[in-house]
């Protein structure tokens, strides 16, 4: 759940119906993100598989929010590369 500056709640799936009219969703998790991050991202993934979402997660235990740069390594660049080939998939 996203609060804006207004604090209100803006549900990233309120308009999702159905499997059928969601497009492939990437999600890449830092496990060393801020804890309302986390909690978030965790909120998230629960009503992605309980509405049966098409969800491809990646996990990142020891990542820091902003991996992709703070984190310069093999693991860092290979969950980039996979989100380059999820995009390419489908574009």
């Amino acid at each position: 759940m996203y609060m804006s500056r207004r604090r209100r709640q803006i549900e990233p799936l309120q308009r999702v119906v159905s499997p059928e009219n969601c497009p492939p969703i990437m999600l890449m998790r830092a496990g060393l993100d801020k804890p309302g991050v986390l909690t978030g991202t965790a909120e998230f993934v629960q009503q992605a598989l309980k509405a049966n979402l098409p969800l491809h997660l990646i996990n990142y235990p020891q990542g820091h929010h902003g991996f992709e740069v703070i984190d310069n390594n093999d693991f860092s660049r290979e969950i980039i590369e996979q989100a380059f080939l999820f995009l390419k998939k489908r574009g």
